[in-house]
């Protein structure tokens, strides 16, 4: 009980993207419908990338209507960042904890854009909860302007 009034008013996210992966063709659409359905049923929150969070990073700099795969995302990014090698570098973890600054202006990047343009996306999807064919979309808009009103407020 001490457990659930230290804890009352707090909100859970699940945070996730949709990795394709042939192998698990089969299994893998309802694998991932079902752990946002089962998320959203238990209360939690989610804030889910089809196919890549990378998608999320992107519409920072650029708007993203068409279905880009995650290599066309990595090059998007690798450019706007200025690294060598995508994969080397970006997903080092002192690069990741500079992620929230990168976003700020820099290169051309705007939160309020990339909000914008995932809302965009996932408004498209509207009632549909079939979240494996909802590609492009990306939810993280939603955390992200949950966390904000704790920096502004």
């Amino acid at each position: 009980m001490q457990q659930e009034e230290e804890h009352a008013g707090r909100e859970i996210w699940c945070v996730f993207d949709y990795d394709v992966k042939p192998d698990e063709a089969s299994t893998q659409p309802n694998d991932f419908n079902s752990s946002i359905t089962r998320a959203q049923d238990n209360g939690l929150k989610v804030a889910c990338s089809n196919d890549a969070f990378e998608r999320w990073f992107a519409l920072h700099y650029v708007e993203l209507q068409a279905n880009v795969n995650r290599r066309d995302l990595y090059t998007i990014l690798k450019d706007r960042w200025e690294l060598d090698s995508f994969h080397n570098e970006a997903k080092a973890k002192a690069f990741c904890k500079g992620h929230y600054d990168r976003h700020q202006g820099l290169n051309g990047a705007s939160q309020e854009l990339a909000i914008r343009r995932a809302r965009r996306l996932h408004e498209a999807y509207r009632g549909d909860r079939n979240y494996s064919d909802q590609c492009p979309c990306t939810t993280v808009y939603l955390l992200v302007e949950e966390l904000n009103k704790y920096l502004k407020g």
